[in-house]
């Protein structure tokens, strides 16, 4: 399983890192399956987290793996060769887990929302929250294309309690769960507590969701 944390420059990053922490702690002990967990955050994440311990079925991904798919102007990216992504986020992650099997993806972040399209806000670059860089959000069709390339059948959301935009995140994971099969879960901390995060995961491994 893979766990993407981020948050953008104009937004608090504090209850980001709670959400990180909540949906490690909730997936590592909510199975009743061995787990990995390949968690990409961002540079201070990272390192809080490096710093602080973290339980051993956690893979730490070092953001400086994501320096080669930077770029200062995503819009002048090409798409790469597959012909969907563009995120720097999505890019580095993909080729991290390209010798793992990844069940489920699971993302902590802003919604954005779009008219009636949703959206997440991932920080400008993994290599830390700075103005050097665009933070573009990533559509549907984007994180589907990942989600397939990763051969992820399962996906989750964690809202942070500051959502920029709650709209945003619901219609995402809405548009997700109508484009792609199998489970999806929304979690919103702002209304809802980690052990109730927990027992979403303890209800997937009832269900014979295995998570690795």
């Amino acid at each position: 399983m893979s766990l993407c944390a981020s948050a953008p420059l104009d937004c608090e990053d504090h209850h980001i890192r709670m959400g990180l922490r909540d949906a490690i702690g909730a997936i590592v002990y909510g199975s009743d399956r061995p787990v990995r967990v390949h968690v990409f955050a961002d540079r201070a994440m990272h390192d809080e987290l490096r710093d602080g311990g973290v339980p051993p079925e956690v893979v730490l991904h070092d953001p400086q793996e994501a320096a080669p798919y930077v770029v200062e102007d995503l819009s002048s990216r090409l798409l790469d060769q597959f012909g969907l992504l563009r995120s720097p986020w999505l890019l580095w992650m993909r080729e991290a887990l390209k010798d793992f099997s990844t069940d489920a993806v699971h993302f902590v972040g802003h919604g954005h929302l779009s008219g009636p399209y949703g959206a997440m806000l991932f920080a400008q670059s993994p290599l830390g929250r700075t103005d050097h860089y665009l933070a573009g959000p990533v559509g549907c069709t984007e994180l589907s294309g990942f989600l397939t390339q990763v051969g992820a059948w399962c996906t989750a959301f964690s809202a942070p309690a500051d959502n920029h935009s709650p709209a945003g995140l619901r219609a995402l994971a809405d548009e997700i769960a109508q484009t792609l099969p199998g489970p999806m879960m929304l979690f919103d901390r702002g209304i809802g507590s980690p052990a109730e995060l927990m027992a979403g995961y303890r209800f997937g491994g009832a269900a014979d969701a295995a998570i690795e």
